[in-house]
């Protein structure tokens, strides 16, 4: 008998499907924990996680900290706290131990014509085809997964290539908080 891990990768379709219905269910979870309302916390301080972070960064795939945000759509992250979608930053919490963490990103009215790289802190996490889409992504390294504030980026180039100019840039953002 075949274990779950092979069966999955002779299965991406299934894979797929999987992935999708975590993202639903995730998107229902956030969607109930904001109906629980509540005082909103207040924002922790990470500025010493964040400091020493950055000191411990590969090089990244994308910088856009200086280009503004252009083109077509919308980009959305949903967390178990809740969603960008209420104008709040979502968070996940994580500890040392933890290595798989995941987030969900919402595409809407993006331009299905151009391939849509999402960059979460600058390193690529995926090229797709995406229009209105909801996805599941795991933050596999570790600076993704630092306490602190964190970027997801989706880019559209005029040529599909990361080396055509962008058309499209699209920013939200996700939060690390400890266990």
């Amino acid at each position: 008998m075949k274990n779950t891990v092979t069966f999955l990768k002779e299965n991406p379709i299934l894979l797929g499907c999987i992935a999708v219905a975590l993202a639903a269910l995730i998107g229902i979870i956030a969607i109930l924990a904001t109906q629980l309302g509540g005082e909103p916390e207040q924002e922790p301080d990470y500025t010493d996680h964040i400091a020493e972070a950055q000191q411990q960064k590969t090089p990244v795939d994308f910088d856009g900290s200086n280009i503004p945000e252009m083109g077509q759509g919308t980009l959305g992250i949903s967390t178990p706290s809740g969603s960008t979608k209420d104008g709040t930053t979502p968070y996940v919490f994580v500890s040392d131990d933890d290595q798989y963490v995941s987030i969900s990103y919402h595409t809407r009215d993006v331009d299905g014509g151009h391939l849509s790289y999402i960059y979460v802190d600058g390193y690529q996490e995926a090229c797709e085809q995406y229009g209105d889409s909801d996805t599941v992504t795991y933050l596999t390294k570790k600076e993704q997964r630092t306490l602190g504030n964190h970027t997801v980026e989706l880019v559209q180039y005029d040529t599909d290539q990361p080396t055509g100019e962008i058309i499209t840039h699209l920013i939200s953002y996700y939060a690390v908080r400890e266990k």
